[in-house]
């Protein structure tokens, strides 16, 4: 079983990675000097969009032959077996 992202959390990353991309383009295109802002936004708008992708495929929280797993891009994923789960804490 999987436990999907918010949909507002993947679509704000896609909006986010295509609006860096745009402001990073805009300085190569309207800019009349070389910038390496116009770089550093091209490598954000680039994250962004990974992380998005990453999260539409891999989502959240996958439950499966008694373990949980939850899926980070940055990190090693993380998991734990269901037995071993002594209590649960709403934040």
């Amino acid at each position: 079983m999987k436990i999907n992202l918010n949909k507002k959390r993947l679509y704000t990353n896609l909006f986010l990675g295509t609006l860096w991309i745009f402001l990073g383009a805009s300085y190569f295109i309207f800019g009349e000097t070389m910038s390496w802002i116009g770089y550093m936004y091209l490598i954000l708008g680039i994250l962004y969009l990974a992380h998005f992708l990453y999260d539409f495929k891999h989502q959240y929280l996958i439950i499966e032959k008694g373990r949980i797993q939850k899926n980070v891009l940055y990190s090693f994923k993380n998991s734990i077996e269901l037995s071993e789960i002594e209590e649960i804490k709403k934040k």
